[in-house]
C-alpha cells in the first residue's frame, strides 16, 4: 500500500449545486417556511395576495434566470406611475417581495441578492396628532346605551383604549379571561400577533362597564366576550366600519394603529385608514408594546 501522497494526483474541487424552481415553485417553499414560523393566518394571506398582484403584472411565471432587479424595479415603477398607487400602497407589496427575495436568496435558489437594491420608496413622515380628549368624550357619548349593539360597542371602545390591545386582540378576548378582583384580562399566546401570552389592566370604569356587559350577554351561553346581537363571532372589519358610522354621527372620523415598537412600520395600517377617507390628523398611532402601559401622553 502507497504510504505516499501522489504529487500529481487529481484535487476535488466543491461545486455548489442549486435546485432550479420558477418564481412561483420558490413562493410556495417560501409560503411553507412562513408558515412554519408561525405566522397568523390574515399575514400569510396577505403574503399571497401582494404576490398575486406582482404575477397580474408580469402575466406569467418567471425562471430563476429572469428573476432580475430589473423586473421588481419595472413593478414598482409600473405600481406608483401607471397605477397611480400612493407610495405607502407600493411600500407594502414592495416589503413583501423583498422579504420573498431575501429568503431566495439565502436559500441558494437565486445568485443575486436583488433584495439590497429593491428598496421601499421614501416617503415623507408626517406629524400625527391623537384625539383629544373631550372627541374622545364626544365618541364616547354617540354611543345608544340604551341598545345591546351601543352599550357593547361603547365597551369595547373602552377596553381597547384602556389596553391598546390591537382590534383581532380585542375581538379574541374570552368571559374566561377576565379577572374582575385583579382587574385584567389575559390574552391568550395564539391570539396575539407576538404569540405570547400576556395580562392587561384596566381602569375600574371599565371594568364596571365590563361587569355590566357580562349580565347582558350571559344568555348567549359562549366564552367569546363581543359578540354579535345575535350571539355570533364579530368579524374585525364589520366592527371598524361600525365605529366608522357612529364616529361619522359626531362629526369625528378617526383611526387607531398600533405597532409593538418604534423600528416597526406603519404603512399597510396607515394606507387602510386613507383609503377609507380617514384624515391623518385623526389617526391615533401607538408605537409601543402592549405589554407597557406606561405610555407618552
Amino acid at each position: 500500500m502507497r504510504k505516499s501522497v501522489r504529487k500529481h494526483g487529481r484535487t476535488m474541487t466543491s461545486i455548489k449545486v442549486t435546485e432550479s424552481f420558477t418564481m412561483c415553485e420558490m413562493f410556495e417553499r417560501f409560503m411553507w417556511f412562513k408558515q412554519s414560523e408561525g405566522l397568523a393566518p390574515r399575514t400569510i394571506e396577505e403574503y399571497r395576495i401582494h404576490f398575486q398582484w406582482l404575477l397580474d403584472y408580469l402575466e406569467e411565471d418567471l425562471s430563476r434566470e429572469q428573476m432580475t432587479l430589473d423586473v421588481f424595479l419595472g413593478w414598482a415603477d409600473f405600481m406608483l406611475n401607471d397605477k397611480g398607487l400612493q407610495p405607502t400602497t407600493v411600500n407594502i407589496r414592495v416589503r413583501t417581495m423583498r422579504a420573498f427575495l431575501r429568503w431566495c436568496y439565502l436559500e441558494n435558489l437565486i445568485d443575486t441578492p436583488i433584495h439590497e437594491r429593491f428598496k421601499p420608496i421614501k416617503t415623507a413622515e408626517d406629524t400625527i396628532e391623537a384625539l383629544s380628549v373631550s372627541e374622545i368624550k364626544t365618541l364616547l357619548n354617540a354611543f345608544d346605551e340604551s341598545t345591546f349593539v351601543g352599550f357593547r360597542d361603547k365597551v369595547m371602545v373602552m377596553v381597547l383604549l384602556d389596553s391598546m390591545v390591537r382590534i383581532s386582540e380585542l375581538l379574541s378576548m374570552k368571559r374566561s379571561n377576565v379577572d374582575f378582583k385583579a382587574g385584567v384580562i389575559k390574552l391568550e399566546a395564539m391570539n396575539t400577533k407576538t404569540r405570547k401570552a400576556r395580562e392587561v389592566p384596566l381602569s375600574s370604569k371599565t371594568m364596571k362597564l365590563l361587569k355590566e356587559y357580562f349580565i347582558e350577554s350571559e344568555d348567549f351561553g359562549e366564552d367569546l366576550l363581543f359578540l354579535t346581537y345575535d350571539g355570533r363571532e364579530m368579524v374585525s372589519n364589520t366592527w371598524r366600519t361600525r365605529l366608522h358610522e357612529v364616529a361619522n354621527l359626531t362629526g369625528i372620523i378617526f383611526g387607531y394603529i398600533r405597532v409593538s415598537s418604534k423600528d416597526q412600520n406603519i404603512d399597510r395600517q396607515l394606507n387602510e385608514m386613507l383609503k377609507l377617507g380617514i384624515n391623518e390628523r385623526d389617526i391615533f398611532i401607538d408605537k409601543e408594546s402592549g405589554k407597557n402601559f406606561n405610555r407618552p401622553q
